[in-house]
């Protein structure tokens, strides 16, 4: 789990939060140069993903990453579990859990507040969740959403587990079969975490469990997010991850 010591981040409403990964990123980096923020200081996509920037997050969170695609107007079922706010328990703490959202969270925002209605009516040609997997799988074609992404860090040359979230019959499944998968991931990490061994690790449990997954080739994840993040720039979206109560508080 990430812990952001920053007193600028503290809040207290009992409404689900959200942050940036590129937030997350930024902290990262100046936790490990030992030099706080400077307020307004933006840092490019490219140099956050830069070889061996992704690094410094890895280093912080003892974990792996997950991205859940979907599409808000096609997945209902799906938009409807992430307003609740569940994702970031159902995660656990050694699973990152990312989302694309069409809305900026460089602070801390209220979990799908402000949807503008572009992105909820955005084409499944053009969405960029559909576009992340279609990267990710090409030149085969990509499997239909919803579904989330598992990565074994943020700074690897592996390959990525694309879970199913598919046939799902009613809301209270939703929540049900997404903590099942995150437990799975968290089985696989076991005692000790490695990053290069995670893909298989989990792919076994998921076929013992008969659950739905693809796995892609090798990719560099730091440049999959890269170019995730330039889909999302037109329609200022972001790449989120939730915040828990005090978070931020030291």
């Amino acid at each position: 789990m990430i812990r952001i010591m920053d007193s600028s981040l503290e809040y207290t409403a009992e409404v689900p939060m959200v942050i940036s990964l590129r937030t997350l990123l930024e902290y990262a980096i100046d936790s490990e140069s030992g030099v706080k923020r400077a307020t307004g200081n933006v840092r490019s996509f490219e140099y956050l993903f830069a070889p061996g920037v992704p690094a410094y997050l890895d280093r912080q969170h003892l974990g792996v990453y997950a991205l859940l695609l979907f599409h808000p107007a096609a997945d209902p079922m799906i938009y409807n579990y992430l307003k609740t706010g569940a994702l970031t328990s159902d995660s656990g703490p050694r699973v990152l859990a990312l989302y694309t959202t069409g809305q900026e969270a460089r602070a801390p925002v209220h979990v799908l507040s402000s949807e503008p209605l572009s992105w909820l009516e955005l084409n499944t040609e053009v969405h960029p969740a559909y576009s992340i997997l279609r990267i990710l799988f090409s030149p085969k074609s990509p499997p239909a959403l919803p579904g989330v992404l598992f990565m074994g860090g943020l700074d690897t040359n592996e390959d990525c587990v694309f879970v199913a979230l598919r046939d799902i019959g009613s809301e209270s499944d939703v929540r049900f079969r997404i903590a099942h998968v995150f437990s799975l991931a968290d089985e696989a990490i076991g005692s000790c975490l490695r990053r290069d061994k995670f893909t298989d690790d989990f792919a076994v449990k998921l076929r013992r469990h008969r659950l739905t997954y693809y796995r892609s080739d090798r990719i560099t994840t730091r440049e999959l997010l890269l170019k995730a993040f330039q889909l999302l720039i037109p329609y200022r979206g972001d790449i989120v991850t939730g915040l828990k109560i005090g978070m931020g508080k030291p």
